[in-house]
């Protein structure tokens, strides 16, 4: 379930709904998401032997399409 709130949510907000939902619709501005990332191989240069990283989450934002237009035209 996506939560909403109003452009004027503060940054501890939409941290606190991002923790609990993953997902926060600023209505006006755009979504944030919480994304899972796989683990990955890789090869350590110090020790000369492949490892696995741990997984991680990110937070991805997609903003609305008035937001995009906007910050397109400026550039």
């Amino acid at each position: 379930m996506t939560k909403r709130v109003n452009r004027h949510a503060t940054i501890a907000d939409i941290e606190a709904i991002l923790a609990a939902e993953g997902r926060v619709k600023v209505i006006g501005f755009g979504e944030f998401r919480v994304t899972r990332t796989a683990p990955k191989r890789f090869h350590n240069v110090k020790t000369g032997k492949f490892e696995q990283s741990s997984g991680r989450a990110t937070v991805s934002f997609k903003p609305v399409a008035s937001l995009k237009e906007f910050v397109d035209g400026e550039a």
